[in-house]
């Protein structure tokens, strides 16, 4: 499949919960397509200035093009998002969960790699759960053979990724 049609086939995906932007720089690294969703939600006793407890949950998608995929470019990929969960994500008292989801889309991706992506972890926890946790979701797209790889975290959503429209 075509790098292009596969960032429309996923636009049409996002565009309907997630706010889009497309070619962004952040942290010094160019990603070619980064998806924000966030929900808060809450309980109420019985009007709705009586608020019990309210949460908020996040789900930050970066999305970039890398046409032969190797160990050492997935490794710097994955230092990128683990530098954007110690940036971006603000823990309060009110943060339930953040998701960064690192989707690498390549033509050619050799097997050390695909190992790699499918032992990665990293978890954060912010002050003993009680202001919530964050993960990343580490996700290729190898567009030849229209595979579909993840880590353990990134399973959860992997049918999104999928390459039929």
């Amino acid at each position: 499949m075509i790098y292009e049609d596969y960032i429309k086939i996923l636009k049409n995906r996002f565009a309907k919960h997630f706010h889009i932007n497309t070619d962004v720089e952040i942290l010094g690294e160019k990603v070619d397509f980064q998806a924000n969703f966030s929900q808060v939600s809450g309980r109420t006793f019985v009007t709705q200035n009586d608020i019990i407890d309210r949460y908020e949950n996040y789900e930050n998608c970066y999305i970039k093009y890398i046409p032969a995929l190797d160990l050492t470019k997935a490794t710097m990929y994955t230092e990128f998002l683990k530098n954007i969960v110690n940036e971006t994500v603000n823990p309060s008292q009110d943060h339930m969960s953040t998701y960064i989801t690192g989707v690498i889309l390549s033509n050619n991706v050799d097997p050390e790699t695909i190992y790699f992506i499918n032992n990665f972890k990293f978890s954060k926890v912010y002050s003993f759960y009680l202001k919530g946790w964050c993960d990343i979701r580490l996700i290729c797209v190898n567009l030849e053979t229209q595979e579909v790889i993840s880590n353990k975290h990134g399973k959860k959503v992997k049918e999104a990724y999928k390459l039929t429209s």
